[in-house]
């Protein structure tokens, strides 16, 4: 295609190409890209020579490529490896691209590939997803037949061992022994915060006196602190050990009343950590499903809370890595802004969307501990929503089990797999960075507080506005430095200014909903006030649903609107019409 074809219906072809140690150079790619037709101002590059600003590695060209992209654009690349270092990056880009409208174009390959077409597009997706799925299959088969000639030839696989299996054997022969955890880690050289993993399930003498084996003093018998004697302790290893019956046996209706109670704050949990309603509800099932197939690996070491959290937080982890996403940055110049002081505009964070109040009610009912307090302490507002989405998502991670869960360092080092040093940099690193994201005033995150007298008279003043269709009057409502976006949309406003003039398009003689009807349900989101919109259009027998708009307050007036789509008024038990 050429140049001029590129810029047909207003449309954009930009190139890219990427260096790399095994394929073509990449002079040999920007010389396609010019045989093809794109300028050189159009081009991004990465590695080489060529313009980029980082090694072979570096993904800065890309980054900025894919920022200054639009709905009805072309990427246009040599061969489709370019884009990603794996099939599962190339189709997860792909598929971003396809949601935002913008296409991808090959030169070269087996297989030439232009997701632009409709139909075309589609077909391609599908392919790239089926070869996608044999990747991840010859993958899993290839490590299954590794760890069977590694077994066969003696060797072990898997993950290190800390510690020296004799050392953690005698550990616990100690401990059966009534030996205390400071002799032990004097004995063996384990140190104490390793032998709390291994030895939670090791047997404590349960009679008699074992101060021949470990000193005078150590025990007193039956009714002695090491007894078998009633306490507390007695009581915990109870507790514990019914726990674990429960967890690990064969009746999948009990173990689901066991791990059903948890459902609501899992899913809050899964929310915070990915920012979607839906994809949420997707991996509290994830979580079950990996639950019930692990569940003889459960040793009673901790809650089956704490277990439910562990694996909620890794299949969310999962998921990110499957399919990573970031905030993309907005282009500063939007429609609706002159007259108003400019600002860094807000990113685009495209799969956020609204959670229901209704689902942060009664959450795991009659429990009581760290977790339970802690949801009641968490704010899941928007704006702190947005914020941790700039997060890593293993940094996104350390801060919800930390900050809005009270776990111990240790405890999160132990369900993400890391060191306590590791956990605590992440912290370090998250916080500020979340600061840096939370909207002025709220820099201390905090619960929202119950709707007060003042907050209802402003929604049903909204309300009456957006029903009159009074622009001015709905202007009235808005703070001076108001701002509304519409995620998964790109379109942002802000000042009381650009926002009443997008109202007053809404409502005005150019809108496709001219001389419309409206009505509004008043809603709870994500511990906000929110208002359901219905349109009835001239000669429409019904109201249809149009948006769902979710507010924060401060000072009395409107500082943001955050506008979804109406598709997920069923999750708020909406109805789709009205009469």
């Amino acid at each position: 295609m050429g140049s001029g074809a590129a810029h047909s219906g207003g449309r954009v072809e930009y190139g890219y190409a990427r260096a790399s140690a095994t394929r073509r150079s990449l002079e040999q790619q920007l010389e396609a890209l010019r045989a093809a037709g794109i300028p050189a101002e159009r081009v991004h590059t990465d590695g080489g020579t060529g313009g980029g600003t980082g090694g072979a590695g570096a993904r800065d060209g890309l980054e900025r490529l894919l920022a200054g992209a639009r709905a009805g654009d072309t990427i246009v690349v040599h061969t489709l490896d370019r884009i990603g270092r794996n099939l599962r990056e190339v189709l997860t880009l792909v598929g971003e691209l396809s949601e935002r409208g913008i296409g991808v174009r090959t030169l070269a390959g087996p297989l030439p590939v232009d997701t632009a077409g409709e139909g075309e597009g589609r077909t391609v997706r599908l392919l790239l997803a089926l070869l996608a799925d044999m990747d991840r299959t010859f993958a899993a088969e290839r490590a299954a037949h590794a760890r069977a000639a590694a077994g066969s030839a003696g060797r072990r696989v898997g993950r290190p061992v800390a510690h020296p299996a004799g050392k953690i054997e005698q550990a616990r022969r100690l401990k059966a022994q009534g030996a205390s955890l400071a002799q032990i880690a004097a004995e063996t050289g384990i140190p104490k915060t390793s032998l709390h993993r291994y030895l939670a399930d090791a047997v404590p003498p349960t009679g008699g006196n074992p101060s021949a084996r470990t000193g005078a003093g150590a025990g007193t018998g039956p009714a002695g602190p090491r007894g078998e004697g009633e306490g507390p302790e007695a009581a915990r290893r109870a507790e514990r050990a019914a726990a674990v019956d429960a967890v690990k046996g064969d009746d999948e209706a009990a173990f689901g009343a066991l791990t059903e109670r948890h459902r609501r704050e899992l899913q809050a949990h899964c929310y915070r950590m990915l920012g979607s309603l839906e994809e949420s509800e997707d991996l509290v099932q994830e979580t079950f499903l990996r639950a019930w197939r692990s569940r003889e690996g459960f040793q009673g070491r901790s809650s089956v809370r704490a277990w439910l959290y562990r694996i909620a937080t890794n299949a969310c982890l999962d998921f990110l890595e499957r399919h990573p996403r970031r905030p993309f940055p907005r282009a500063a110049g939007q429609d609706g802004q002159d007259g108003e002081t400019l600002r860094t505009p807000p990113a685009e964070i495209r799969w956020l969307q609204p959670y229901p109040d209704r689902l942060l009610e009664s959450v795991a009912p009659g429990e009581t501990g760290p977790e339970a307090a802690a949801f009641g302490r968490e704010s899941v507002e928007l704006a702190f929503l947005v914020a941790i989405q700039h997060l890593p998502p293993r940094q996104r991670a350390v801060l919800i089990l930390r900050d809005v869960l009270g776990w111990p360092a240790g405890e999160t080092a132990a369900a993400l797999e890391t060191s306590v040093a590791s956990v605590k940099s992440a912290l370090q690193r998250a916080r500020p960075a979340v600061r840096a994201h939370l909207p002025r005033r709220r820099e201390q995150w905090a619960p929202s507080a119950p709707a007060t007298a003042q907050e209802r008279a402003l929604l049903r003043r909204f309300m009456d506005a957006h029903e009159r269709g009074d622009s001015a009057a709905f202007a009235r409502l808005l703070s001076q430095d108001v701002r509304m976006t519409m995620p998964p949309l790109p379109f942002w406003f802000h000042g009381r200014a650009a926002v009443a003039r997008f109202a007053a398009d809404a409502f005005g003689l150019g809108s496709p909903l001219r001389g419309a009807r409206w009505r509004g349900l008043p809603a709870r989101a994500n511990r906000q006030p929110a208002v359901a919109v219905y349109a009835r259009p001239v000669g429409a027998g019904e109201y249809r649903a149009q948006a769902l708009n979710v507010l924060r307050v401060e000072d009395g007036m409107i500082a943001e609107i955050t506008v979804f789509e109406a598709r997920l008024f069923s999750a708020f038990h909406l109805p789709p019409t009205l009469p």
